[in-house]
C-alpha cells in the first residue's frame, strides 16, 4: 500500500471514529495520565493533531517527543484503528502552525488549560470486525454460546486488514 493510499485511508477512519485514548507511554521524570481524545485530525504527512488538557505535571519541553497510542474506536462501527508512534508536546500557540481551525484554543493555550499534541505515526493498524451471521445449525449456536460465555467474541471475530509502518516510508 502507498503512502498516500494509507494517509488517506487513516484520514477517512479518524473522520470517521473521531473517539480515541491516547497512551502516552513517558519516563519517571515526566508521567502523563492517559487520556479521551474526542476530535483528531490527521494531515497529509501523516500526523494526527489533537487538543488535550494541560497535564498537572507538565514539563516546560517544547522538542520532548516520547513514544504514545492512539486507540480510535465508536460504539457500533464495524472497525477500530490502532496507531503508535511518537508525540510531541506543543503549549505555546505561536510556535507550531496547527494545520485545522479551533475556535478558542488560542485561548485555551494561553490560560494554561489546554496543550496540542503532534503524533507522528509509525504504524497503523486496521481492524474490521465481520458481523456475526445468524444459523440455524445447533453447532453454530453452540459456538456463539461459548464464545458469549467466555468473552472471546470480539478478539476472534477481528481481522487486521492494514499493517503500514509510516516511518519507513516517511524516510524512504
Amino acid at each position: 500500500m502507498t503512502k498516500e493510499t494509507s494517509v488517506k485511508l487513516i484520514q477517512e477512519k479518524i473522520q470517521d471514529l473521531q473517539t480515541a485514548l491516547f497512551f502516552p507511554e513517558t519516563s519517571q521524570q515526566m508521567q502523563m495520565p492517559n487520556y479521551v481524545v474526542d476530535s483528531a485530525k490527521a494531515d497529509e504527512e501523516g500526523n494526527v493533531w489533537f487538543v488535550i488538557s494541560r497535564p498537572v505535571q507538565y514539563i516546560e519541553q517544547e522538542d520532548l517527543k516520547f513514544p504514545c497510542k492512539l486507540d480510535f474506536f465508536k460504539k457500533g462501527k464495524p472497525f477500530h484503528l490502532k496507531l503508535q508512534g511518537k508525540a510531541c508536546l506543543y503549549s505555546n500557540f505561536y510556535k507550531f502552525n496547527f494545520p485545522f481551525p479551533i475556535a478558542d484554543l488560542k485561548e485555551r493555550m494561553e490560560n494554561r488549560q489546554s496543550i496540542v499534541v503532534k503524533m507522528e505515526i509509525e504504524y497503523a493498524d486496521y481492524f474490521e470486525i465481520p458481523p456475526i451471521h445468524e444459523s440455524k445449525s445447533s453447532q453454530d449456536s453452540i459456538g456463539i454460546l461459548v464464545n458469549w460465555l467466555f468473552k472471546s467474541q470480539y478478539a476472534q471475530r477481528s481481522r487486521r486488514l492494514i499493517h503500514t509502518n509510516t516511518q519507513s516510508e516517511r524516510f524512504a
